[in-house]
């Protein structure tokens, strides 16, 4: 038996399996014709809950960012957005972007990034949303075609890594 599966009925009504329990959205027809009854309101109860949006696939005309730079290394950082913290709105906007993509953004405080604060003009403590790039060539092309448009492609030092 699938629990919480949903099969569509004839006029665009539903039948959801909860557990042992039948519940019908209105009198509808099965595949084989047989009409089922509506259920009585009184006999089950039916609560929804939000499910977060599929992660979308990566455009394959775009490259393709490094995962996990490591400490001390020298990359090319797409930034996506900056803001005070982590929680701010434009940072969650990014990131979110960045999933709906394909991608696993990193956010993360400005001065962990050596050289982006002064390219950003950002203050230290900023936080920002990044996708990092071995080379300025991929880096620029990844920029290039992303949409919302990044805010900066920065060369940085990667610092707080662990």
């Amino acid at each position: 038996m699938r629990f919480g599966t949903a099969r569509p009925c004839a006029r665009g009504r539903a039948v959801l399996l909860l557990g042992a329990a039948v519940v019908a959205a209105g009198a509808c027809a099965t595949g084989d014709g047989k009409q089922l009854a509506a259920a009585p309101s009184t006999t089950a109860s039916v609560t929804t809950t939000s499910v977060a949006p599929a992660i979308g696939s990566p455009p394959a005309d775009l490259p393709v960012p490094i995962v996990a730079p490591s400490h001390g290394s020298n990359v090319w950082a797409v930034y996506l957005a900056t803001g005070p913290s982590a929680d701010d709105p434009a940072v969650e906007a990014a990131v979110a972007a960045a999933e709906s993509h394909g991608y696993s953004a990193t956010v993360g405080q400005v001065s962990c990034d050596v050289g982006a604060a002064e390219a950003l003009a950002t203050a230290p403590n900023d936080f920002v949303v990044a996708l990092y790039f071995e080379s300025e060539s991929d880096a620029r092309r990844f920029a290039d075609g992303y949409e919302p448009s990044p805010v900066a492609v920065v060369s940085v030092q990667i610092m707080c890594a662990d």
